[in-house]
């Protein structure tokens, strides 16, 4: 097993960190904030407040719905376009390999997920290059015996100003407040008060009414997606920046800067990642080669600590991680722990922060459940990579608006 040396430091934001209070326990307690009813200078509320903002505030995660307008569909026009419009629809590959290419293959492209990002590529390693991002995850979803979404996916992004998310924040703490819902220190998974409408409601309304007022194809600036080559164990990663959504602009995204413009990881023994890219943290001491047999203690300790470098926002961004490493980094120490006996127990290379609850009860834990947010098919999928990331994005989010 590992033997890791535990650190009790909680990590803290490039910007100045958010103050916090003890409980009796002696623990760290978030100070958190909630908006003022005139909108303007948040003003503090006790943990646990509903308006207390939370790693569901900034990651969403919709539930699965055949109710008409429930989800958000590819076409969707908001004040800034269509969400994906027909030209950029036309550009992606096919998702599935059973089914043709776009546009009509896509008709039924919902968004599954949302993440807000004050400070894209990254809080810690890039904040003097921060830009502020909606971005949307959809997937193919049906609506046969059990609703249902396919094993692939296309990630948007969205630029805006900074004052414009930071009002998009505070709308959606006022409508989590008004639904009476509390996040506080929960797991990330499904938008509590998404889950609590059913069949849609004054927060499904709000939330769709908020976002859609600042995105659109005018802001689109980045898609990128994962297609099934092989269902159940080989996918591929690609995308491109977009400079005219309208005219369907386009140019390949180099991936992690490695000059590779698609990657694929494949789940089938032996498992890879094709090309590696040589800016990656090498986590193949973690897949199973063509034997089948565990590998060596020393190959999974290294890949272990790899995985836990990838998932750690504090150490790895975008820019330095390949879409195929991220993606399998998590599952694949999950499994190390649930079937090699690894453990990462006080990691140093683990990313730490006491003010949420990092636990990861939906991520997936074999190399065939790569999705980092989103469905795979009927079963909610959020890995730690994007738990961490969000708890950055709330620390961050905080000690802005307590300036």
């Amino acid at each position: 097993m590992l033997a890791f040396v535990a650190l009790a430091s909680v990590v803290a934001c490039s910007s100045p960190s958010a103050t916090s209070t003890s409980d009796e326990s002696g623990a760290a307690q978030p100070d958190p904030i909630t908006p003022s009813a005139d909108g303007g200078t948040p003003d503090p509320v006790n943990p646990g407040d509903p308006g207390d903002l939370d790693l569901s505030d900034v990651s969403v995660l919709f539930p699965l719905s055949t109710t008409e307008n429930r989800m958000w569909k590819a076409s969707d026009e908001a004040a800034y376009g269509a969400l994906l419009p027909p030209a950029i629809l036309a550009k992606l590959p096919p998702l599935l390999p059973t089914r043709g290419g776009p546009p009509g293959s896509l008709d039924t492209l919902r968004v599954v997920a949302m993440r807000l990002d004050p400070c894209f590529p990254s809080i810690a390693l890039a904040p003097d290059g921060c830009r502020a991002q909606v971005r949307l995850v959809l997937q193919l979803v049906s609506d046969g015996a059990k609703v249902s979404a396919e094993d692939a996916a296309v990630h948007v992004f969205y630029e805006l100003p900074t004052s414009e998310l930071d009002a998009l924040v505070a709308q959606l703490l006022d409508l989590k407040k008004q639904a009476g819902v509390n996040s506080t220190r929960k797991p990330l998974g499904v938008h509590p008060a998404l889950a609590a409408e059913t069949n849609g409601g004054p927060f499904t309304d709000g939330l769709r009414k908020a976002v859609f007022a600042r995105i659109g194809a005018a802001r689109l600036v980045r898609v990128t997606t994962m297609s099934v080559v092989q269902a159940g164990f080989q996918w591929r990663f690609e995308g491109f920046e977009v400079s005219d959504a309208a005219k369907g602009t386009t140019s390949p995204i180099d991936i992690a800067k490695a000059g590779i413009a698609s990657q694929e990881f494949v789940g089938s023994r032996p498992e890879t990642i094709l090309p590696a890219a040589a800016t990656d943290d090498d986590i193949h001491g973690l897949f199973v080669g063509a034997d089948g047999v565990r590998p060596a203690q020393a190959d999974l300790d290294s890949g272990a600590r790899a995985a836990l470098r990838i998932e750690n926002p504090k150490t790895r961004d975008v820019e330095t991680t390949s879409c195929a490493s991220c993606h399998a980094a998590g599952p694949a120490l999950r499994r190390a722990e649930n079937t090699f006996g690894v453990s990462v127990v006080d990691a140093p290379e683990a990313y730490q922060n006491a003010d949420f609850d990092l636990s990861t009860p939906f991520a997936g834990t074999e190399t065939n459940q790569i999705r980092a947010f989103g469905w795979f098919f009927t079963q909610p999928q959020v890995s730690a990579r994007v738990v961490n990331d969000s708890a950055e994005v709330v620390s961050f989010l905080r000690a802005r608006r307590k300036k």
